[in-house]
């Protein structure tokens, strides 16, 4: 009794330990999405490519860690941290498996997705096992039940939640990104805000549309833009872009030489009160190199 008691406390102590730990790295990672949100956009995103699916997973991240840091309702908070982090691992294993350079879960920091995937996996096993042990013994199933669909009520409830903020958002600002535009006091807002390319052949070109929104209450051109041997802009500069206005611009994407995942940023120039650089991004993956 004395050794099995012992034990419960061991696993006790540690499945606390572990939730603060989880709920200290939620909020550090959810702070540096932010950061890399506000301040440099075009360099934070991994594999999640929409600014819309980064604020969302901020708030999420923010809510989940403040949870587990108050310890309210210890068995469920941490049963819902296990869910997050199946879904880290899988996201971290699949960055490590097409060759990504950094994983950007953490903002801008430089991190390599096999760090984050041994960090993920850690904390996944722990959290498994402290969550397992903590559990009455004869009712582990229906504890498990029953947290689960608890699990399932409150992030039903943070998605609805999510969407009403997201439907009102578009409502207001015509969408997401260009509210954080707005905010950033940018001129103009690029949509989409990362272009995504389909996984293709080396050195096959894409086609694809940039739509540039006018934040601004006075005309704005866009004047050019850097080639970094990746890109070419296929409509006529300059652009001329009116008060609150859009305009499209046709540029064709060109994939690289190396096979795996590249990101590549480039600089779109606009004439607004002198002359005004904004960098854009855009990923994608390189499946097949063509040998002669």
């Amino acid at each position: 009794m004395q050794v099995l008691a012992k034990s419960n406390k061991f696993w006790h102590a540690l499945g606390y330990a572990i939730s603060k730990l989880a709920g200290l790295l939620l909020l550090v990672a959810a702070i540096l999405k932010a950061q890399g949100l506000a301040f440099s956009p075009v360099n934070m995103f991994g594999i999640f490519v929409n600014q819309t699916l980064i604020v969302i997973l901020i708030s999420y991240e923010v809510l989940l860690g403040l949870w587990l840091l108050t310890g309210y309702r210890g068995q469920v908070s941490q049963l819902l941290a296990i869910f997050t982090f199946i879904l880290f691992v899988i996201i971290s294993g699949y960055q490590t498996m097409i060759g990504a350079a950094t994983c950007n879960c953490m903002g801008t920091l430089d991190i390599q997705p096999i760090t984050i995937f041994v960090i993920d996996i850690v904390f996944l096993i722990v959290l498994i096992f402290t969550y397992y042990y903590c559990t009455d013994t004869g009712r582990r199933l229906y504890h498990f039940l029953k947290d689960t669909l608890e699990c399932v009520g409150i992030v039903s409830v943070f998605t609805v939640t999510m969407v009403s903020v997201i439907f009102v958002t578009n409502l207001l600002f015509g969408s997401l990104p260009e509210m954080i535009s707005k905010l950033n006091n940018e001129p103009v807002s690029i949509s989409p805000d990362v272009m995504m390319l389909a996984p293709g052949i080396a050195h096959s070109l894409d086609e694809r549309t940039l739509v540039f929104s006018n934040n601004t209450d006075r005309i704005i051109k866009i004047v050019g833009a850097t080639s970094d041997c990746l890109c070419d802009s296929q409509s006529n500069l300059p652009i001329i872009i009116g008060p609150h206005s859009m305009e499209e611009m046709k540029v064709v994407f060109r994939r690289t030489a190396s096979i795996g995942q590249f990101t590549r940023t480039i600089i779109i120039y606009l004439d607004d009160q002198g002359i005004k650089a904004i960098p854009y991004r855009y990923t994608g993956i390189t499946k097949e190199v063509l040998t002669n």
